[in-house]
């Protein structure tokens, strides 16, 4: 694989865990300072002092995880297609995981309290 696909399929797998992992941080330290999980709009994620903080890093890998899951997807199928899955066979489960993890995450009262 040339270089750039390389960074493109790595990138593939921290983009999700990153979002994931962002998002989760975030809530929990919320709790923290709170002391009782956060629900919808009790209190706004936006009323926060930790917000300047974590908003724009969790915005911003969601957004990227928005914008590169259709490119990721197609960059799956033509390695399929290649016969090159099993030789990258470990980044595409993770990144097939991560974005799994994120899915389940946007069910969660987690992502409706920082959606609010």
């Amino acid at each position: 694989m040339k270089k750039f696909d390389n960074i493109f399929l790595y990138s593939a797998v921290i983009i999700p865990w990153a979002a994931a992992i962002g998002l989760s941080v975030f809530y929990l330290h919320a709790t923290y300072i709170i002391g009782t999980f956060p629900t919808y709009a009790k209190p706004d994620p936006k009323d926060l002092s930790i917000y300047s903080f974590y908003g724009p890093i969790v915005y911003s890998f969601w957004i990227v995880l928005l914008l590169t899951f259709m490119p990721y997807l197609v960059a799956v199928i033509i390695l399929i297609i290649e016969g090159l899955a099993k030789k990258y066979l470990v980044p595409i489960l993770l990144a097939v995981l991560g974005e799994i993890v994120c899915l389940c995450i946007t069910q969660t009262t987690m992502f409706d309290w920082f959606s609010d």
